[in-house]
């Protein structure tokens, strides 16, 4: 009986089922009253009948849960929305990223070609004012670029003269 006792407080389910093996042997006749805890025993049966305050506590948790039930339906109902703008706040900044890598490369690329120009127009304007066929129309033909007349003055003038 003690060791059933130890089972009501630790392991409802255990005990009840222990108790009710008791109770249906006793009913076939055997001699084990002694055996059945008789105190949780009847406590149990009088719990189990449920007077009023019993089943106004049941109608109070089970109105709680239904609120429950409700609110988690509700809560993810708006989590699916949100996770629907998600994914589509997540594409749409790819997209948007896409198109500023591609804008970026673009400009990157035009601002190459524009000095690639630029150094090209330098190059051919300085050829084409040393050459006599630039804007002065030819006063510098024959004449060396300035660092060259600055070397053949150091050097005394020595180097070949153009007519």
């Amino acid at each position: 009986m003690s060791k059933d006792n130890d089972l009501y407080g630790d392991d409802i389910r255990l005990w009840s089922e222990a108790q009710s093996a008791l109770l249906r042997r006793l009913s076939a006749g055997e001699a084990v009253a002694d055996q059945i805890d008789w105190p949780h025993v009847v406590e149990a049966i009088e719990h189990s009948q449920g007077g009023p305050e019993h089943q106004d506590e049941i109608a109070r948790l089970t109105a709680r849960l239904s609120a429950a039930e409700a609110l988690v339906k509700e809560l993810r109902s708006r989590l699916d929305d949100l996770s629907g703008k998600l994914s589509d706040t997540k594409a749409e900044l790819a997209a948007a990223q896409d198109e500023a890598e591609t804008a970026n490369a673009r400009a990157m690329a035009a601002t190459e070609a524009e000095q690639t120009i630029r150094k090209a127009d330098a190059k051919r304007r300085a050829r084409a004012s040393w050459s006599g066929s630039g804007p002065r129309g030819g006063a510098n033909r024959g004449k060396a670029p300035p660092s060259m007349s600055r070397r053949r003055r150091n050097l005394g003038g020595g180097g070949v003269q153009h007519p």
